[in-house]
């Protein structure tokens, strides 16, 4: 593989004059420009981008931190952060923590080492090491700090959507199940469906701590229940599995919605009434904000909340009027 003395030999000049003609740092006649370029393409000659980066203090690289690589939802999300950020110029770095704080730790690190120029991240756990850090951060879904920008949805709002469906449907089993609070997702959820409940006077039972492993744990309680909000639509594909398995029809014996809006959600037998968020679209504004802190050393607008939907499908059975 060539290197830079091979690029700097053949074009007849010095390794610095073909160092400030890739980094553009410095004059460098257009003759000169030619025969560096014309070797270049020759040799098949790549820079390095970790010593450009240090050169040059960018590397055009954004790190993505998600939790769970399994979950739709964050391919979703990441889809639309690396089409923005090939739009605008940039490459992902992405890596998954796993919900472990320890792995979380240690991805900071690499990148840091890696020298990229921001980091977006998906419900972060790592507070204070995003607080401490010298260079940009977004958070997606969980806020860290009122001087680190946030994207979210209106999860509350959502939570009071599913309870509105289920107070005009005059439906009284239910249940909900989520995960521990530490998701603060799950549990803002919980709270807007809960509040909406308890002004109508309507109790509902919980099952918390339930991943979509664990979800068999649970069937032989779900006869009991006219419908089930769950956390998000990975899972509540998971329960309409389940339900089939012991003779449940979706949505004549149970209605069962979910929340997010992911690609499967449509795909479903029968289709997964949900509650939409802006997957993409928050991945795509995501980017937009960091770039601006990059290029502009500036953070605008700390906060953005994206609205929510509620989508009728065919896994509920509204009341016929």
């Amino acid at each position: 593989m060539a290197n830079i003395r091979d690029v700097a030999k053949k074009a007849g000049v010095g390794i610095a004059t073909v160092s400030r003609c890739i980094n553009e740092d410095g004059y460098v006649s257009l003759e000169v420009r030619e025969r560096i370029q014309k070797a270049i393409d020759e040799l098949n000659y790549k820079p390095n981008a970790l010593a450009r980066a240090i050169f040059t203090k960018s590397s055009m690289m954004l790190g993505l931190i998600i939790p769970n690589i399994v979950n739709p939802f964050y391919p979703e999300l990441a889809t639309g952060i690396e089409n923005r950020a090939r739009e605008r110029g940039y490459n992902i770095v992405l890596s998954n923590t796993e919900y472990s704080k320890n792995n979380e730790q240690n991805i900071i690190e690499m990148m840091q080492r890696h020298r990229v120029d921001g980091i977006i991240v998906a419900n972060p756990q790592c507070s204070e090491e995003y607080i401490n850090s010298d260079i940009p951060v977004v958070s997606i879904e969980k806020k860290i700090s009122k001087d680190i920008t946030f994207i979210a949805s209106d999860y509350f709002k959502g939570g009071e959507l599913v309870a509105e469906y289920i107070i005009k449907n005059n439906l009284k089993k239910i249940l909900h199940i989520k995960v521990p609070d530490n998701i603060i997702t799950s549990s803002k959820r919980f709270g807007g469906f809960e509040s909406k409940l308890k002004e109508k006077g309507i109790k509902c039972d919980i099952i918390e701590g339930i991943y979509g492993e664990d979800i068999s744990n649970i069937k032989n309680r779900l006869s009991n229940y006219e419908i089930v909000f769950v956390w998000n639509d990975d899972l509540a594909i998971s329960l309409m599995s389940e339900c089939y398995k012991i003779g449940l029809n979706v949505p004549d014996d149970i209605q069962i919605i979910g929340f997010d809006n992911i690609y499967y959600s449509s795909k479903t037998s029968p289709p997964l009434t949900t509650v939409g968020q802006s997957i993409q679209k928050m991945g795509e504004t995501s980017v937009d904000l960091i770039i601006e802190q990059i290029e502009n050393k500036k953070t605008v607008d700390n906060e953005h909340i994206f609205n929510v939907e509620f989508i009728q499908r065919s896994s509920t059975k509204p009341r016929e009027k």
